[in-house]
């Protein structure tokens, strides 16, 4: 009992220093979502739905003609106010009884996400039967054409929603009407179409998409960005929580003020009123404080019409300080505080060692992760808000290692892939399809769920087919059918380049092995030696074409890559090592946090992990050192630091636009426990799993890690060693200990060589603590443990 108490404790002292406000507070469930209305739009023009369609959307201007769109509804007594809200479309005219409600033109400054456009109406009314007409064009896309046919339809701006609502604006009540599945449109309207005699009858259906906020793919992308304005609107599934948090700080001026939240949340900003007047002010989100008050944010500045008496909210996306454009009269009626938006899990895994720096680049990776748990796992939170397979592929990791929260990754997954048959890519980029098998294999490792693997066989299967026929005949993937390549983003390595298309060979390399790992555990011997065979002739000929003396180029993400997918012999690794990853950092090259992942691993594969834990400092430490409280999206010590934000480069773009919320960028968590505790499982949901801890340097470490029954604790000192194991688990332990060493376990003499001069592994097969102490302190060079 004192040693459970001890660990509660202990776990209380972690929140309470936590960067994770979530941590520390109560966590309520978000406002249940009673709209009815829904996206609509003329039936069987979708581009999303019909690739003839999709091919003449290549432009903002494409496919913009007119839509035309009515309904009927019945007003038993007129309101005294009432207003009509209108989303989706870049220019509309609504006619209500053939008068002329809203007339908006096309605006192609406006910010990102659907616009919200509103209009009293309640002259207009009469009562008995009502008729409302739209003529509208598609809102202004994004074209993510990565995504599914839903969230590309939100995305291409093919959706409309409408409601009058007898209340003045920004006061929500029981709509007059809204959009619907009985609702008509068609493409060439008539003569008349507008007034209300005119007969729609032959006018078909509708598409009905779904209720507003109620799907997960209509949060993604920004999309429903502008909602906010939306009477009702929250777009906060139930899976998620939120809670309340204060501004750290404040900063005045005579035309407004800056609020500082002191750490990067997910979540809106909140502006509450006591006022008997409707108020009105602008606000504007940063990550930084530059982006939020150099008119630079990413989501634009947006208005915040604030009803008397009421509180109001901003926008959903990622930021740590909010302007608030208003006069100082006004600001003193009003109070600003932010609602947090939050996935609720534990930190069932945590990390702790000797060094402060170190402890802090686990946490901040590992809030970093939490973070991006939304509406599924998504890449950032304040763009793209959706769900990429290489983000995943890291910050997969990081949650299982961490929360132990597979069942979301597991999601994920599956809708990355979408449903069979599988007929391109995953997200339209060669490597994520690899990248879709490695995260598999890996979350299998973590969660040992054979029903969710079985569920994915078709899928697994398809796309092992699809990635076989993007290699040649011999064994390189050259890309002769021009797929999209993305590698990192780093000259050379985001299109289709001789460099990016060796790395690619990599992943792909690396991907069939776990393929063929995938195919054993569901006892498909056939499929598991065809991929197998596949990758064994990738990496065979990697060595005859891609080999340029003993290294494959100069660039660390290739070599690190071809490490990891065992193409290379001990004298390549060691070059690999001297030549290429020993230079981590130095030179003009960049690489993001996202491979520098891969590069650690690779580096503590080499033997080199006190090297690469350096490297961790340096650069993960480099971002704290500038003042991040979450990793970004990219990364280069040499980038200037004042208004460093302006500064940072990704997606062939630079400054403000650049996350500083990225799951991509969490790889040190899980590679700490990886590398310093040790922890490795080598089956499905740990029930066999390697523990080989290595100190690189640090003086102590300790920590744990999820599994399916409980948690792996491992605790290492110069002398001393401790392992806690839970039921069903069979550990194969590595202590890094020299030759002379005497070992303990327990408090008995372990014999530690075998007649044959190798050093014995040591098996744990039950539950309980084990203590090893060692008579010569634990060393941690790589030559002294046995091949």
């Amino acid at each position: 009992m004192l040693y459970l108490l001890t660990v509660v404790a202990s776990s209380n002292a972690r929140a309470q220093r936590s960067i994770d406000p979530a941590r520390r507070v109560v966590l309520a469930e978000p406002p249940p979502n009673r709209l009815r209305e829904q996206f609509v739009w003329t039936a069987n023009d979708a581009a999303a739905l019909d690739p003839t369609l999709q091919a003449r959307v290549r432009g903002q201007n494409d496919k913009v003609e007119p839509h035309f769109f009515r309904a009927h509804f019945y007003v038993e007594q007129v309101p005294r106010e009432a207003t009509l809200y209108l989303a989706g479309p870049r220019a509309a005219t609504v006619y209500l009884n053939g008068q002329v409600v809203l007339q908006s033109t096309d605006h192609p400054t406006r910010p990102k996400g659907l616009t919200v456009l509103h209009a009293a109406v309640s002259a207009a009314l009469r009562p008995g039967e009502n008729v409302i007409a739209i003529e509208a064009m598609r809102g202004h896309s994004s074209l993510h054409t990565g995504a599914d046919a839903t969230i590309n339809q939100v995305t291409y701006g093919e959706v409309l929603a409408c409601k009058i609502v007898p209340q003045s604006t920004g006061i929500d009540a029981k709509p007059l009407v809204i959009s619907d599945g009985s609702w008509r449109s068609v493409l060439a309207s008539g003569t008349g179409w507008q007034e209300p005699g005119f007969d729609d009858t032959s006018w078909p259906r509708v598409q009905a998409l779904g209720v507003l906020g109620m799907k997960s793919d209509f949060l993604q992308w920004n999309a429903d960005a502008g909602l906010y304005t939306w009477p009702g609107y929250a777009g906060i599934s139930d899976r998620l929580r939120v809670f309340s948090l204060q501004p750290v700080t404040d900063t005045k001026s005579a035309d407004g003020e800056t609020v500082d939240f002191g750490r990067e949340i997910s979540g809106r900003v909140r502006i509450t009123t006591r006022s008997s007047e409707p108020l009105t002010v602008q606000v504007s989100y940063g990550e930084s404080r530059e982006e939020a008050e150099r008119g630079k944010s990413y989501l634009g500045t947006r208005t915040m019409l604030i009803p008397p008496r009421s509180i109001s909210y901003g926008p959903k996306s990622g930021f740590r300080y909010v302007r608030v454009i208003a006069p100082q009269s006004l600001l003193r009626r009003i109070q600003i505080d932010a609602q947090g938006i939050t996935y609720p899990v534990r930190y069932l895994g945590w990390f702790e060692s000797s060094d402060p720096t170190v402890n802090r680049i686990w946490e901040t990776a590992a809030y970093t992760a939490r973070l991006c748990m939304q509406e599924g796992i998504w890449d950032g939170v304040k763009r793209d808000r959706a769900r990429w397979m290489g983000d995943l592929d890291v910050t997969g990791r990081t949650i299982s290692s961490v929360f132990g929260e597979d069942a979301a990754v597991e999601e994920t997954m599956k809708d990355i892939i979408g449903e069979p048959p599988v007929t391109r890519d995953i997200n339209t980029i060669v490597g994520y399809s690899a990248l879709w098998i490695t995260g598999q294999a890996e979350l299998y490792r973590h969660s040992g769920d054979r029903n969710y693997l079985q569920a994915m066989r078709v899928p697994l299967m398809q796309l092992v087919k699809r990635m076989e026929s993007e290699v040649d005949a011999d064994g390189v993937f050259r890309n002769h059918e021009g797929h999209k390549v993305f590698v990192d983003w780093s000259e050379g390595f985001s299109s289709d380049t001789a460099e990016s298309r060796v790395a690619t060979g990599f992943e792909l390399t690396r991907a069939f092995d776990e393929a063929a790992f995938l195919f054993e555990q569901l006892g498909d011997k056939e499929e598991a030696a065809q991929a197998r065979t596949e990758a064994d002739q990738m990496r065979a000929a990697a060595r005859v074409h891609e080999l340029t003396g003993e290294t494959f180029g100069q660039r660390w993400q290739t070599n690190a890559m071809a490490v990891l997918s065992g193409s290379t012999d001990a004298g390549e690794r060691d070059a690999i090592w001297g030549q290429i990853l020993s230079h981590i950092g130095e030179g003009d090259a960049v690489i993001t946090p996202y491979y520098g992942y891969y590069v650690l691993s690779a580096m503590a594969e080499l033997g080199h992990g006190r090297e690469a834990l350096d490297w961790m400092r340096r650069y993960w430490g480099g971002m704290l050192e500038e003042g991040a409280t979450s990793f970004w999206e990219a990364y280069d010590p040499h980038w200037p630091k004042q208004d460093f934000h302006a500064y940072l480069q990704a997606d062939g773009k630079q400054g403000y636009y650049v996350s500083l919320a990225h799951g991509w960028s969490s790889g040190p968590a899980p590679w700490l426990m990886e590398r310093v505790l040790g922890i490795r499982p080598t089956d499905a949901g740990f029930r066999e799993v390697t523990i080989a801890p290595e100190l690189d340097g640090l003086k102590w470490a300790r920590g744990a890690e999820p599994t399916p029954r409980g948690a792996i604790r491992v605790e290492v000192s110069a002398n001393v060693v401790m392992v806690t194991l839970p039921p069903e688990t069979r550990a194969t332990v590595r202590l890094p200990f020299s030759a002379d060493a005497v070992v303990k376990q327990n408090g008995r003499l372990l014999p530690t060589w075998d007649e044959a001069g190798n050093q014995k592994k040591i098996v744990l097969d039950h539950a309980g603590t084990y203590r090893f102490d060692v008579t010569s302190p634990l060393v941690t060079e790589e030559k002294h443990h046995a091949p």
